[in-house]
C-alpha cells in the first residue's frame, strides 16, 4: 500500500500512518494540527486537504513554517487529495481520522457529501481506532435554501455509516484561528464590503484554540465514541458584535464601500455570481441567515473537559490574525 502525494511528485511507502487530519488548510483545522502538534501525543501527523489554488496551499506552508520553529519531534507532512482514491488511501494508513469541514466552495466535492464520503472509507479500514468530525457552523454550506439542516442530515448520514463516529458541532469561532473572525478581519483590512445586515440570532462563541483543545481531548477518550458535542462559549452574542470587537482590535472600521450596481454578495443572481468570489457570497449568506446550532442530542462540550472560553478571549487577544 502506498499513498500518492502526486501535487509534490513523491510516492510514500507503506507505513500506518498515526494520525490524518483531512481539512487541515482551513485556520480551524490548522487550529486543530497546531494543538496535536504540541501535544506529543502523535508521532506522525499528516495533513490532508483539497488545496483548491496555489494561494491556500501557500497559506499552508506559511503556518507550517511558523509552526516547525516550535522543538518538536512530531513529523508532520501534507498531501493534497485530488480525487475519492487519494482520501481512500490516506484514510487506509490511517489509525485515527480526524475530519474537518473545508472551507472552499469552487472546484472541490460538495461538503454535505465530503463528510460521508469520508465515514464511508473509514468504515472500510479496520485498523482506524477513532473517528472524529469537526463541523463548525460557520463552514457549513449557506448556497442550501436550508443550510443547518442540510448539515444535519448530512452529519446523520456519517453516523448511519460510522456509528463510533465522534462528531463535534461548534458554534461561531473567536480567536487566532477562528475562520469567522479571520475572514471578517481581512474583508475590514481591505474594505471589503461586508453584509452588516446580520442575523439577529444570538451565538455562543468560542475559541477557536479551545475547539482544537476539545478535539484533541476526544481523541484519547473512550467514552466519546458514537457520541455528539455541542461546542460553545459562555456568552450570549450577536455576530454584529464579534464584527464590532474585530474592528476595535484591528483599528480598522468599516468604511462601507459601495457596492457594483447595488449588488450584495448574499443575492443569490448571476451578476452576484460574476462581482463576488464564491467564498466571500458564502459568508455573507452565513451573516444573514446564521441561526444557533440545534443542541438537541448534543452533550455539552465541557463534558469531555474542554475550556470554553468566549468573546472576552477574542478582546484580550492582540493577534487575532495570525
Amino acid at each position: 500500500m502506498c499513498i500518492r502525494d502526486r501535487y509534490m511528485g513523491i510516492v510514500y511507502q507503506s507505513k500506518l500512518m498515526s494520525l490524518l487530519i483531512f481539512g487541515a488548510g482551513s485556520k480551524i483545522g490548522q487550529g486543530i494540527v497546531r494543538k496535536f502538534y504540541q501535544s506529543g501525543n502523535f508521532k506522525n501527523i499528516v495533513c490532508a486537504d483539497l488545496f483548491p489554488s496555489y494561494e491556500h496551499l501557500k497559506d499552508f506552508y506559511t503556518f507550517r513554517e511558523n509552526l516547525d520553529q516550535t522543538p518538536s519531534d512530531v513529523k508532520l507532512r501534507e498531501i493534497k487529495i485530488f480525487e475519492k482514491q487519494d482520501l481512500f488511501e490516506a484514510i487506509q494508513e490511517s489509525a485515527q481520522v480526524v475530519y474537518v469541514t473545508h472551507n472552499y466552495q469552487k472546484l472541490v466535492p460538495s461538503k454535505l457529501n465530503l463528510i460521508r464520503t469520508t465515514a464511508q472509507f473509514v468504515k472500510q479500514n479496520p485498523n482506524v481506532q477513532r473517528f472524529i468530525a469537526v463541523t463548525p457552523v460557520e463552514l457549513d454550506n449557506y448556497f442550501e435554501s436550508d443550510p443547518q439542516n442540510e448539515a444535519i442530515k448530512s452529519e446523520n448520514d456519517a453516523r448511519s455509516t460510522y456509528p463510533n463516529l465522534t462528531l463535534i458541532k461548534s458554534d461561531v469561532t473567536v480567536g487566532n484561528y477562528s475562520q469567522f473572525v479571520h475572514f471578517v478581519a481581512g474583508s475590514l483590512a481591505n474594505n471589503k464590503m461586508l453584509q452588516l445586515n446580520s442575523s439577529q440570532e444570538s451565538a455562543y462563541p468560542i475559541n477557536a484554540c479551545d475547539l482544537a483543545d476539545a478535539v484533541v481531548t476526544a481523541i484519547g477518550q473512550n467514552e466519546t465514541r458514537g457520541k455528539s458535542y455541542l461546542a460553545q462559549g459562555p456568552q450570549e452574542q450577536k455576530l454584529a458584535d464579534i464584527i464590532q470587537t474585530v474592528e476595535q482590535l484591528i483599528g480598522v472600521k468599516y468604511k462601507g464601500g459601495s457596492s457594483f450596481l447595488g449588488l450584495s454578495p448574499s443575492q443569490n443572481n448571476i451578476l452576484s455570481e460574476l462581482t463576488y468570489p464564491a467564498n466571500t457570497r458564502n459568508f455573507s449568506r452565513f451573516l444573514t441567515t446564521y441561526q444557533t446550532p440545534k443542541s438537541d442530542g448534543f452533550e455539552k462540550i465541557t463534558s469531555i473537559k474542554a475550556n470554553v472560553r468566549g468573546l472576552d478571549s477574542l478582546k484580550s487577544n492582540k493577534s487575532i490574525t495570525k
